[in-house]
């Protein structure tokens, strides 16, 4: 996105996407009694993006806010030198993961936020690839050593967990901020880029996909709570052997992956290909409302700033 532009269509097939999902998957639970039609639940169905943005956690609600932000954060990368980019994105994974990790600074993060400064990181790999980002054989030791930076910090702070009594085995990797997380993120992201795979018809059906998969498997408590628990009874695996244990959540994981990308490709082909071959029209009249929603406010704002003088 850092060397493209964000439209009116590419959003609206983000936000129809997610809307289809959350209202569909919503009246079936309730059909099927694991949802409830009370005001306040109404209320977040319809305004969950606006209520919920920016609350960790709430992953798909933060990102159809922060994609706003795309054309205004490219404006700004067009107007700063390579230099000044690489000390900013050293601010940022100052404020946003040292202080979060090394001085316990839990008011910095917010999702929104902190996918501005993660499109930053990328942007500037993806603009600026330092030599180690474009090495695989480079990129791929650092995801190693990354790995075990993440896995000895979870063997250390169970040793502290012990001796003081608190804190948490996982701290380093606790949130999408936390140092653990960025390091074993950024090293997968770069050494993944590096894999010269080529061009593959079949990986890309399926990449369409996966924002569908995420919507369709995590799309509320009670959704999760029938799928997970009394659909699939994963919560039962516990009690298992070691080896069925794995062989059986593989099977799981991949099966659920698979049935919510087979959903999803009937989505593409019955309601986005139509909806958006006819997306000309419908697209004007989203600019002419826009334009005078624009003009009214300014109107109304220039108006009280006219009293005030």
């Amino acid at each position: 996105m850092c060397t493209s532009s964000l439209t009116i269509r590419r959003y609206c097939k983000i936000l129809l996407e997610w809307a289809l999902y959350h209202f569909v998957i919503y009246f079936i639970m309730l059909i099927a009694g694991y949802e409830t039609a009370g005001p306040e639940r109404i209320f977040d169905l319809i305004f969950g993006i606006l209520r919920y943005a920016n609350e960790s956690g709430n992953f798909l609600n933060s990102f159809l806010i922060f994609y706003l932000f795309i054309p205004f954060i490219n404006k700004f990368i067009e107007s700063i030198s390579k230099a000044e980019f690489k000390k900013f994105v050293f601010l940022l994974i100052f404020v946003f993961t040292i202080l979060s990790t090394f001085f316990f600074n839990k008011v910095i993060f917010g999702e929104v936020f902190w996918f501005i400064a993660v499109y930053f990181i990328g942007a500037y790999l993806r603009l600026y690839p330092p030599a180690w980002s474009d090495s695989f054989k480079a990129s791929g030791r650092l995801l190693i050593l990354s790995l075990v930076f993440a896995y000895a910090s979870v063997v250390f702070m169970i040793q502290i967990e012990a001796f003081f009594n608190k804190g948490t085995a996982w701290f380093f990797m606790y949130d999408a901020n936390r140092l653990g997380a960025v390091l074993v993120s950024v090293m997968l992201f770069v050494t993944f880029k590096n894999l010269k795979i080529g061009y593959s018809r079949a990986i890309n059906l399926v990449a369409k996909t996966t924002f569908g998969v995420l919507l369709i498997h995590a799309n509320s408590s009670a959704w999760r709570e029938f799928m997970w628990i009394d659909l699939l009874h994963v919560n039962t695996f516990y009690s298992l052997p070691l080896i069925v244990l794995i062989s059986r959540s593989i099977l799981v994981v991949a099966g659920v992956f698979v049935f919510c990308s087979l959903i999803d490709m009937l989505r593409i082909f019955l309601i986005e290909k139509p909806v958006f071959n006819h997306f000309d029209s419908f697209e004007d009249t989203l600019k002419l409302i826009w334009r005078l929603f624009t003009n009214i406010s300014f109107s109304i704002y220039n108006s009280i700033i006219s009293l005030v003088e």
